[in-house]
């Protein structure tokens, strides 16, 4: 049977009208096509995106509105009726009702105009600034016609004519960096392609206080410049040095979080699978730990503190410049926060497997508090089991053991049973942790509460074996469990996850 075509009129009705119910921004179709095929975000970003306080937070204003707006039209209907008594009296009119748009989203900020950017193209290509690039050239000419390359590139994003076509565009940057210096030997192909970049990072800086398209777009396409390619053993290697522009991103507190998130998301690519200088280094892990202990964060997006946390975890240090490990600190002290949505909670249990330790890590007192976690983790699943962010949780707790299928191609030892030789407290804890995830079982969706046996059980073990030292490294502030806040929104930032957590099972 052939699908009844609605008439045109009708189709706009009813996306006018979906728009109105929802309340939200809206955002144009055009945009909305390549919004949504970026290949680069997987659909859990995209969710955040959708759905991250920067959008949440105009609700406020146009909640207060609607109240005014209702006062209004109430105020108008009774002057109606009484008109309606009154012959000759005009009826009251209703207020209009104005959507309210972010700043960053009607920015319309030109660096040149089109008339400059076709001439600085025409210079290019008299130049054969293609050839250039794919011969690796690097004179004093060559550099020079790299920069306007770059300089091109990057402000002809800001045309306001080319909004809908922001991912083609950084698509093809890309690519002419991926595939720049095709004429050299393969040793020196990624020194020339990082020469490439740097320019392009030097232009990409000047456009990140123009339009959110434009900040988003840019922060995905510096997060996946690479400089090698990936082969059939190898992950591609991303350009590092473009974490500069990232974690820069992360310490503006004017910028959406949706474009923090693709600066994070890229940040922990650059971690994985880069080789940053270590002063980068440290200001990355500096700006991600700032940015998970911002006042209040702790009430933004789960997805965007899962984000934050993953990044972090990836940072391959152990200790920052005067010999603390912050690193573990932060995610140790994230975990065990009561006010913290559950899966941020599991989350920061899957990352201490992954941040880097030596010999001087308290191992014993990270695992006694990812099971203790885990343990607190199914008393809250009795009370509330019908929340879907629970497979998610429980799983990434787990993973502090474990190496994810995903994860075989990084090249470090991920998980306490990997990164420890032998060691009986190691191996007792992952038992406690197995017997709560696997009464729990993930891959079912019917759960069973956990029997009070079982809890009892994980419970004496915990009793026996409390660290006698809370300290992570000798000389740190030992770790404290704070008490839930009067006011928790964890049950508030627990069912926002839920829908989420639901659509991506």
């Amino acid at each position: 049977m052939l699908r009844k075509i609605q008439p045109k009129s009708v189709l706009k009705h009813n996306i006018e009208m979906k728009q109105k119910d929802n309340g939200f921004l809206m955002i144009h179709s055009s945009q909305l096509k390549w919004f949504f095929s970026l290949m680069i975000i997987s659909m859990t970003v995209i969710g955040l995106i959708l759905c991250s306080p920067a959008f949440a937070q105009e609700d406020e204003p146009e909640t207060a509105e609607k109240s005014e707006e209702t006062a209004t039209e109430e105020t108008a209907t009774e002057e109606t009726g009484n008109s309606e008594k009154t012959e000759g009296k005009p009826e009251a009119k209703t207020k209009v009702k104005k959507k309210i748009i972010p700043d960053y989203m009607s920015i319309n900020k030109e660096l040149m105009t089109e008339v400059e950017l076709n001439s600085l193209y025409q210079e290019l290509r008299a130049a054969n600034y293609k050839l250039i690039l794919n011969r690796g050239q690097s004179n004093r000419e060559a550099v020079d016609n790299i920069k306007k390359w770059a300089k091109w590139r990057m402000y002809s994003l800001t045309l306001k004519k080319n909004k809908s076509d922001l991912k083609k565009l950084c698509d093809a940057v890309r690519k002419e960096v991926g595939s720049a210096g095709g004429g050299l030997p393969p040793g020196i192909r990624p020194k020339f392609r990082e020469l490439c970049s740097s320019h392009i990072l030097y232009y990409a800086k000047d456009l990140m206080d123009g339009n959110f398209y434009v900040r988003l777009n840019v922060a995905i396409m510096i997060a996946h410049l690479d400089i090698e390619k990936k082969t059939s053993t190898s992950p591609a290697v991303p350009y590092s040095q473009g974490g500069e522009l990232l974690y820069q991103i992360l310490e503006n507190p004017d910028q959406p979080i949706p474009v923090k998130l693709a600066a994070a998301k890229g940040l922990e690519r650059i971690g994985y699978y880069g080789d940053p200088i270590p002063a980068l280094k440290f200001e990355i892990a500096e700006a991600l730990i700032n940015e998970l202990q911002r006042p209040g964060n702790s009430k933004t997006h789960p997805w965007y503190q899962v984000t934050l946390l993953s990044a972090l975890a990836s940072v391959d240090q152990i200790t920052d410049l005067n010999g603390r490990a912050t690193i573990l600190q932060t995610l140790t002290a994230t975990m065990v926060d009561p006010n913290r949505a559950w899966l941020v909670r599991g989350t920061a249990a899957k990352a201490l497997g992954r941040a880097q330790k030596n010999t001087k890590v308290n191992i014993k007192l990270l695992c006694f508090e990812v099971v203790k976690t885990t343990h607190e983790m199914a008393k809250a699943f009795n009370k509330n089991p019908s929340a879907k962010y629970w497979n998610w949780s429980f799983f990434r707790c787990i993973l502090a053991y474990k190496t994810e299928n995903s994860e075989k191609k990084i090249m470090r030892r991920l998980g306490f049973l990997n990164q420890t030789t032998t060691n009986e407290y190691v191996d007792a804890s992952y038992i406690q942790v197995v017997k709560l995830v696997k009464h729990f079982n993930v891959y079912e969706t019917n759960h069973k509460p956990f029997p009070e046996e079982l809890l009892a059980e994980v419970q004496t073990w915990l009793n026996e074996n409390k660290p006698v030292d809370r300290s992570i490294v000798p000389g740190m502030a030992p770790i404290v469990h704070t008490s839930i806040e009067k006011t928790p929104d964890q049950k508030t930032a627990n069912a926002s996850v839920s829908g989420k957590a639901s659509r991506s099972e």
